[in-house]
């Protein structure tokens, strides 16, 4: 577990990268080392249940009891996917009130989930930035 550090950012806007499932679990593995984050915004991504999932239990495990929100519109999430990312959240911090999942493109979703296996190879410009987060590149 790192310590707090005047560096660790409380938020973090990733609106917009390209991320695909692979880029937000590769994001996910790099939240310990932001032990004060208490926002994440992962909107406007390519992002489907497996990445969206890793974010979340990455955010429980850190046990980050002022985290207070976590975007997820306009991703790649059908309601299995949203049902599942809910009960993560409530279970973790008592209610879903820091949850926001609008504008979801479910279609999209059930092309990518089937193609799940392959993103960690696609390399999208995204993925490239979870990865440099991941290796402690500054923010």
């Amino acid at each position: 577990m790192h310590a707090a550090s005047p560096r660790s950012p409380q938020r973090l806007n990733l609106r917009e990268n390209e991320l695909e499932s692979a880029g937000a679990a590769a994001v996910a593995r790099a939240l310990p080392a932001l032990p004060a984050l208490q926002a994440l915004d992962l909107a406007a991504n390519q992002i489907t249940k497996s990445g969206a999932a890793a974010a979340v239990r990455a955010l429980v495990a850190g046990g980050r009891r002022s985290f207070s929100r976590l975007v997820l519109d306009e991703n790649y999430l059908t309601d299995d996917a949203v049902e599942v990312v809910r009960d993560l959240v409530v279970g973790a911090f008592g209610g879903d009130g820091c949850l926001s999942v609008e504008d979801l493109d479910p279609d999209a979703a059930e092309d990518e989930e089937d193609e799940d296996g392959d993103e960690a190879m696609d390399g999208g410009e995204g993925d490239a930035l979870a990865a440099a987060l991941e290796k402690g590149a500054r923010i």
